[in-house]
């Protein structure tokens, strides 16, 4: 599901930036689509986030530490389009994903 997300998201980027581009040379008409483009884009993006945030949060219980980080990397082109809110919680999680714990370090 959410690499069916992230591409309608990247084809809806592509179209805000070529209408921002329009929006900026021409018609006031085209400011609101743009942004209109960009709002959704936002929401879908923390949408997706969110989505790859619980999964990984779930590995990581597992202590699959490998597979959570994998599950949020498959969404980072995503990160830059989500809310301030939604990237933190993405950041947090990702550095919950790369730490390795004492045990392991000592192992090493």
């Amino acid at each position: 599901i959410a690499f069916d997300r992230q591409r309608y998201f990247l084809a809806g980027l592509l179209l805000a930036g070529a209408l921002n581009v329009a929006a900026a040379d021409a018609s006031p008409l085209l400011r609101p689509m743009a942004e209109a483009f960009r709002s959704r884009g936002q929401a879908l993006a923390d949408q997706v986030l969110a989505e790859a945030v619980r999964n990984a949060r779930l590995l990581l219980r597992e202590r699959n530490r490998e597979a959570a980080g994998q599950a949020l990397q498959t969404v980072s082109v995503m990160v830059d389009y989500a809310s301030a809110g939604m990237k933190s919680e993405w950041q947090t999680t990702q550095r919950k994903a790369s730490q390795t714990s004492l045990i392991d370090r000592f192992r090493s």
